[in-house]
């Protein structure tokens, strides 16, 4: 990661205690990613700044946090709540780049047994500087309904190299307008107050099983909610001694 300054635009943030946040947007809690599915990116972080030519490490947590179990990330998966696909772009409207991380059922058939998945992504040398959304599309199905949920994560991409306007990385696409249409939960599902997530089997259960259901509850906890660009860093102090890094 670079420690060269940052381009781009300047960050809104709003942080609000848990009882007033809207639970449907993405949350960054305690270091972690909470998109607006089941995943929790654990890496890269919002604001975090890399080099053409270098890596970006992916980390994603596709256990809610030890309140799914791990059949659910198993694409192909019937129980009630689970991962039905998930892929990792990396898109800039600013440099007209749409590139492929991940795609397919490979990343989360990786790592058999694991509740974390990981990833060394290679960023191209022909990208040009410039904000990025790492982006995650998720198909997910919650208590038994189908969801379609697009995360974005800013980053900042520097190449020192300057590609010409001409050059353009294989694989790339144009990407499509900002932002695309999704489907997710109306609530985020792993940090709603009260909300009940049933994990148990989705077959006809025989007389003697049950069905699963795990409730979360909360403590009062910071969160925020961080839009598609980051640039600055600040230490806010609540009242209480609550205190929380933003970037």
């Amino acid at each position: 990661m670079l420690s060269h300054p940052r381009h781009g635009h300047f960050l809104l943030i709003w942080i609000i205690l848990l009882h007033e946040y809207l639970s449907v947007a993405a949350q960054l809690v305690n270091g972690q990613y909470y998109t607006s599915g089941l995943a929790i990116s654990n890496a890269p972080a919002p604001g975090s700044q890399f080099s053409a030519g270098g890596a970006i490490g992916v980390s994603v947590d596709v256990s809610g946090n030890g309140k799914l179990p791990i059949s659910a990330s198993v694409p192909g998966s019937t129980l009630p709540t689970a991962f039905i696909s998930l892929d990792i772009f990396l898109v800039s409207s600013q440099t007209k780049t749409n590139i492929t991380v991940t795609s397919g059922p490979q990343f989360l058939e990786g790592e058999p047994g694991s509740t974390v998945k990981h990833l060394n992504f290679g960023i191209p040398t022909c990208l040009k500087t410039g904000d990025y959304n790492y982006t995650y599309y998720e198909v997910s199905r919650i208590n038994e309904i189908t969801y379609f949920s697009i995360t974005p994560i800013p980053i900042f991409i520097l190449n020192n190299q300057s590609p010409s306007e001409d050059v353009v990385c294989d694989g790339s696409t144009e990407p499509e307008a900002q932002p695309q249409p999704s489907s997710p939960p109306p609530e985020q599902p792993l940090l709603s107050p009260g909300f009940t997530l049933t994990t148990g089997s989705s077959q006809p259960a025989a007389p003697t099983n049950t069905q699963d259901t795990v409730t979360v509850t909360l403590t009062t906890t910071v969160v925020s909610a961080i839009s598609t660009l980051v640039t600055q860093t600040a230490t806010l102090t609540l009242s209480g001694g609550l205190s929380m890094v933003t970037s």
